[in-house]
């Protein structure tokens, strides 16, 4: 089967998938780029070398990743090796021991990335687990089509997709939509009186069945043997129990999973690197904080993402001030929080954070504070904890003008505080005009072209 020769050192090239690796000491096993034996060990799709190999049935191999990535959609998937064309189905997919087997006794293998960077070298053992985590990889995702940078990184990437269909939380209950995954919460909340039916038709129905699975037990138990009848009896209300509470198990599940997932989709939310917070119901939140003795009164914002897949952050703002501004200054405070996608990230945050409190007065007197990561080493850095250490503006605004007549940073009960994660380094006179244009209603792209352009005159 193979030319039982070498054992000297070889470099082997395949031209169709520019791919590199060297082999030495192969224990007579020798191969030539010239020869058609090659491609044995080369993935019909991804072109690299393979992982987990597996057949078709028109005898070409793919990575099993790959082959299942092919027919995840459908039950079938077109061979694409060579033209070759013809159908591959899943149930005529089979593992290739012969060539893993021979794959294993691969040395000095070099990554399939190494003209994007890599230095990884080692055997094929070694070598499956690098493929799955190579940082020079760039994969797409097949739902929101953005790129990651490894399988491992792809997989994570897939429990949070916000464009993945996924089945309904109340799945278990009778709810069968199928819904992607950024748009569960409002499913949730549109269908709340399906899904509350669905569980008041759930419960009696689940315990009726098994009380009937139990009673048609019953009818074959000699009615005079009452010991027996009794014991079954006991039996039978220990069941309905047990059942209840598994009941109560998979509904609380089900709520769990749901509110895990609703602060994960806050990142899908607030992103783009701004954050609009409204808080509601100021009046009565400022006298609570004014009637507080002991402790400041505080009011926390919802934790939101710089972007998709950005950095977490939070904030608490007191109606009434914080320390050395208590009863004086209306006090905000900032923190970083630790995130879901905190290892991808560059740590300390290096980017200024801009604070807006809107006046929505025709006067359009905003209040902008920035926060320079810099000069809070503490606050920025990679959090080991739930939350860094806040940074504190406790002379955010003046209480008399925040409830002064003067301007409007209160309408309506309601107050508006804009947060701005400024990626560019914006020179002082753009932001002051980026402020300007706050109350034009402009959606964040624009804002960003806005900026942009005012940044390039500058």
């Amino acid at each position: 089967m193979f030319n039982c020769c070498e054992r000297n050192m070889k470099k082997c090239f395949f031209p169709e998938s520019k791919y590199l690796f060297k082999i030495s000491d192969i224990n007579d096993l020798s191969l030539n780029t010239t020869s058609p034996i090659s491609n044995v060990f080369i993935c019909s799709s991804c072109h690299h070398l393979l992982v987990e190999p597996k057949f078709s049935t028109c005898g070409h191999r793919y990575c099993s990743h790959c082959i299942e990535k092919m027919i995840e959609s459908q039950s079938s998937a077109i061979c694409s090796a060579n033209n070759c064309g013809q159908m591959i189905k899943n149930n005529e997919i089979y593992p290739d021991f012969a060539v893993e087997n021979n794959l294993n006794i691969l040395t000095n293998i070099v990554c399939h990335n190494e003209t994007k960077g890599c230095s990884w070298k080692g055997n094929y053992v070694s070598y499956r687990d690098h493929s799955k985590t190579c940082k020079f990889d760039t994969l797409q995702c097949s739902h929101c089509s953005i790129y990651l940078t490894n399988e491992f990184t792809q997989k994570e990437h897939l429990s949070s997709c916000p464009e993945m269909l996924v089945p309904c939380v109340f799945k278990n209950f009778g709810c069968d939509t199928m819904i992607r995954q950024k748009l569960i919460q409002n499913h949730v909340q549109s269908s709340l009186v399906k899904h509350l039916q669905l569980l008041t038709d759930f419960i009696p129905t689940f315990i009726i069945k098994n009380l009937q699975d139990k009673s048609s037990q019953n009818k074959s138990i000699n009615e005079d043997k009452n010991e027996d009848l009794c014991r079954e009896q006991k039996s039978l209300k220990k069941d309905i129990l047990g059942h209840s509470n598994l009941f109560n198990e998979e509904y609380n599940k089900c709520m769990k999973y749901f509110f895990d997932k609703s602060e994960l989709l806050a990142s899908f939310i607030h992103c783009h690197g701004t954050y609009l917070w409204c808080i509601d119901e100021i009046d009565r939140l400022y006298r609570e904080a004014k009637g507080a003795t002991f402790k400041a009164q505080l009011v926390e914002s919802s934790p939101f993402y710089t972007s998709t897949y950005g950095y977490k952050l939070g904030l608490k703002l007191f109606l009434n001030g914080d320390l050395d501004g208590f009863n004086k200054f209306l006090s905000l405070h900032i923190t970083v929080m630790k995130g879901n996608y905190d290892p991808l990230l560059n740590w300390p945050f290096q980017y200024s954070i801009i604070i807006c409190l809107y006046d929505m007065s025709e006067q359009h007197h905003h209040v902008i504070h920035t926060i320079k990561p810099k000069e809070y080493d503490e606050c920025f850095k990679q959090p080991q904890a739930d939350t860094n250490p806040y940074v504190q503006i406790t002379n955010f605004c003046p209480l008399e003008l925040v409830f002064g007549k003067q301007y409007a940073y209160v309408q309506n009960d309601k107050m508006f505080i804009k947060i701005f994660i400024s990626f560019e380094k914006y020179n002082e006179n753009v932001i002051k005009q980026w402020i300007e244009i706050q109350s034009n209603g402009y959606p964040v792209n624009k804002e960003l072209e806005i900026l942009e352009a005012l940044h390039k005159q500058e």
